[in-house]
This record gives C-alpha cells, sequence and structure tokens, in this order.
C-alpha cells in the first residue's frame, strides 16, 4: 500500500530495529572503522525513515526502494531538513537491479521487505553484486508460518495456496473482524475490500521457508546464519530466557521462533 508524504510527526513515531544498529556496530568495530566510513544501504527503504536516523548517528548510508511514489513522499522532508533525496535514496528498476557500482558496500540491511520479494534469487544476487568482500546483510522479516499473517493482520491466510480457498480464508477472518487498518479501505464494501486484500496477499507476499532463502543466498555467495535466538528482547522474557539458556531447550526454541514468529539472518559474502 501506498504511503502519504513523510512528516515530523512519522519521524517522531518511527523508531529502526535496535538489531540493525547491533550488526552495524559489530561489523564497524571488527574491522576498525570510523562511522562515515562504513557504506551502508538500507535495501528497500521505504520513504527513507532510517536513512534519516542513521545518517544523524554518524553512518554514512543510502536507502533504495521499487517504489518510486515512497521515495518521492519522503522529497519534502528530506529537503525540510536540508537532505538532498534524490543523492540519498535510489530507485530500483522493476527486476529490483540497482544503478550502485560492484562490490561498493559494506553492509545492507532490510527490515520487512524479504517476504515481498518475488524473484529472491535475482534479488539476491544483485545485494551481493553491489556488496563488498567480507560485507555484512542483515535482513529482518516475518516468518513463512507465523500464527498471525502481519500485513493483513489476519491468522493463518498465508498457510493456504493463493487461490480460492486463500480467498475464503480472507473472507471469513473479515468476518472475524480481523483486518488491516489501511487508509483508502474504510468506505469500500465488503466485496471491493475483499479483493483488495486477496490481490495484494497474492501479488505482494512470498513467504519462504528458511532453508530455501539460505539455499538462495548461499549460492549467490553468502556464509549465512540465523541470529534469532541471540536478539536481546528475549531475554526480557523469563520464560524465554529460561529455555535459551538450557542445552536441550535452545535448538527447539530457535526452530519455533524461526518457523513461527521472527527470522532474522545474517550473511557475510564470501
Amino acid at each position: 500500500m501506498a504511503h502519504p508524504d513523510l512528516t515530523e510527526e512519522d519521524m517522531c513515531n518511527y523508531t529502526i530495529n535496535p538489531e540493525v544498529i547491533t550488526y552495524l556496530e559489530r561489523f564497524r568495530k571488527k574491522y576498525r572503522i570510523r562511522q562515515e566510513d562504513v557504506k551502508v544501504l538500507d535495501w528497500g527503504c521505504g520513504r527513507g525513515q532510517s536513512v534519516i536516523v542513521l545518517r544523524e548517528l554518524g553512518y554514512n548510508v543510502l536507502g533504495a526502494d521499487i517504489d518510486i511514489g515512497n521515495l518521492k513522499n519522503a522529497q519534502s522532508l528530506y529537503v525540510k531538513r536540508g537532505l538532498n533525496w534524490e543523492e540519498l535514496l535510489h530507485p530500483l528498476s522493476a527486476d529490483a537491479k540497482s544503478s550502485f557500482p560492484d562490490n561498493h558496500f559494506d553492509f545492507i540491511f532490510s527490515q520487512e521487505v524479504i517476504e515481498h520479494v518475488e524473484d529472491l534469487d535475482s534479488t539476491a544476487a544483485e545485494l551481493a553484486r553491489i556488496t563488498a568482500q567480507g560485507g555484512m546483510h542483515l535482513h529482518l522479516y516475518p516468518a513463512h508460518l507465523e500464527i498471525i499473517e502481519d500485513h493483513l493482520n489476519m491468522p493463518l491466510i498465508h498457510w493456504l495456496p493463493k487461490n480460492q480457498f486463500r480467498k475464503a480464508a480472507i473472507a471469513l477472518a473479515m468476518l472475524l473482524n480481523f483486518h488491516p487498518d489501511w487508509p483508502g479501505t474504510s468506505g469500500m464494501s465488503f466485496r471491493d475490500r475483499l479483493n483488495c486484500y486477496f490481490e495484494y496477499s497474492v501479488k505482494h507476499t512470498f513467504f519462504r521457508a528458511r532453508n530455501q532463502v539460505e539455499r538462495i543466498f548461499s549460492l549467490c555467495g553468502f556464509d549465512v546464519l540465523f541470529v534469532t535466538i541471540g536478539n536481546p528482547k528475549l531475554r526480557e522474557h523469563p520464560a524465554l530466557r529460561w529455555l535459551s539458556n538450557r542445552r536441550w531447550t535452545r535448538p527447539l526454541l530457535n526452530w519455533a521462533l524461526l518457523t513461527f514468529k521472527r527470522v532474522e539472518l545474517l550473511g557475510i559474502k564470501r
């Protein structure tokens, strides 16, 4: 769904995932690189909120997105803040190709993007092309069997094939008052909203098992590690902290998180 123009209020409500900064700092300190010398890219940056935040923290960061409309929606606020949006935010082609030079970026991250990529093989190849040897990737995205599908806020619909069974499940979820809070849909009829949600689910979401994602990135030259189990938020929950600290329960917890909750993929380009 398209977003309106980026505003100061949006920035006040925006919080970058702390794991991005955690791993960015780990990379920087490992190679003893100054913040301003680490070439960072937000792949799928949307309206570029993360670019603003990370530049304010001193990082040399750019953004890229396939939706030129989202990038243009950042223009007003970028200009207001004295930022050149055309230099900082770069459009991707329809097949997710970029104009960046080979081996350019040290650190590339994405937030809630991988599940929207239809041709992940081609995208991973492009990401490998623009990543320097030894460069790090961090991709954060929902697990393929998460219980509540985040984008439509409906349970289990993405478990079903993209056919009339899924459409019927979406209709049932709507009747049970499960639906996304999307601007522009409140005045639609039930049928029109159903068609809108179903079309979005079919054309814009592509959930994959983590072993499939791992295989694709590995073939493109990355060593892949799933690091969800190391997220500090786990330690805020006593039961999860206990499970993650036990040798015999840690693998099971890790599998459950990566299957039903969230994936944090860390990649190093060989």
